[in-house]
């Protein structure tokens, strides 16, 4: 395994348990409000590499300005969505009781922590950071719609524990 892939899976473990045990503090939200909002690496980027939401789908705030709203996704990258797409909700308490994730979800996450990690490679061998940076993009974009499919909230990252204590954690902790 090489370096961007044991790193995409620390910062997993990391966002996982902090996710994990700030579940109960208040958080401040957004709420995609249309249809065609996109999640970008950074604001105004011109990147291709956009994350597609949809209207309804609600994201833990990191931070914001005046046009756009940072939220941090699956692999603990940062993603920013256009201020005026959103609806916040301030001052929420996060769900305690998460979804269950059945073990076939959790297979269906570590083949594409995997395979972002090979695509990754194969397109950027020689540029670690940019390697890292599009490993991270289609792990999230991927768990993302893995979610979708499962009826699962992108709000949820943290439901990723249960799957940590099956296929996910062994890999994290093997250096």
């Amino acid at each position: 395994m090489n370096g961007s892939g044991q790193g995409i899976q620390l910062i997993l473990l990391i966002l996982i348990m902090g996710l994990f045990s700030a579940e109960i503090q208040a958080q401040d939200y957004v709420k995609v409000l249309y249809e065609g909002a996109e999640l970008h690496h950074k604001p105004d980027d011109g990147s291709e590499e956009r994350i597609p939401v949809l209207q309804g789908d609600i994201f833990e705030i990191t931070d914001y300005d005046t046009e756009w709203v940072a939220v941090s996704l699956f692999s603990g990258e940062t993603r920013y969505l256009k201020h005026t797409s959103l609806e916040f909700m301030y001052n929420q308490y996060a769900e305690i009781d998460l979804p269950v994730i059945d073990p076939e979800m959790c297979v269906k996450i570590e083949e594409t922590r995997k395979n972002s990690e090979e695509k990754a490679y194969s397109t950027w061998p020689d540029h670690l950071d940019k390697r890292i940076q599009k490993e991270k993009y289609l792990f999230d974009k991927n768990v993302m719609k893995i979610f979708r499919e499962a009826g699962i909230s992108a709000i949820y990252p943290s439901a990723l524990m249960q799957c940590a204590n099956d296929s996910i954690a062994p890999q994290i902790i093997e250096f």
